[in-house]
């Protein structure tokens, strides 16, 4: 077979040159477009994502341990004395990064106009998902 019957197969293209001289350039084959189906939502997911959200939302106002109220007092006094005097004035054995993370939800609940309950459980929640230790990166 030579080109000019490969060319008639649609195995190649021919192109003349200037010289008319036969050149040969692959065809490249036509795509296909494959259909794709939109599927619907299943429903059974979408009532267990429904579920949990309610059950996450009604533990957000749930009262927490006996830590929490070590928390609140804490940042009550870095609202009262600044970061520096609230942790000097806690007589704390935490890292002085707990003092920071709390004057950061205390500016937060301020600054949204929320109060500093739920915007610590919020922040808490971020901290958990991206600990190692409960699935986090």
């Amino acid at each position: 077979m030579n080109i000019s019957e490969a060319a008639l197969q649609g195995e190649f293209e021919v192109v003349c040159g200037p010289v008319l001289k036969e050149k040969t350039i692959p065809v490249m084959p036509k795509p296909r477009l494959e259909k794709t189906s939109i599927t619907q939502p299943k429903l059974p997911a979408i009532g267990l994502l429904v579920l949990v959200n309610l059950i996450a939302a009604s533990f957000l106002y749930s009262p927490g341990t006996e830590d929490v109220e070590t928390l609140h007092r804490w940042t009550a006094e870095i609202t009262a004395y600044g970061l520096r005097g609230g942790f000097a004035h806690s007589l704390a054995d935490y890292p002085p990064l707990t003092f920071v993370f709390l004057a950061a939800v205390a500016q937060l609940a301020s600054a949204l106009g929320l109060g500093w309950f739920i915007v610590l459980k919020s922040s808490l929640l971020l901290v958990y998902a991206e600990s190692p230790s409960y699935g986090g990166v």
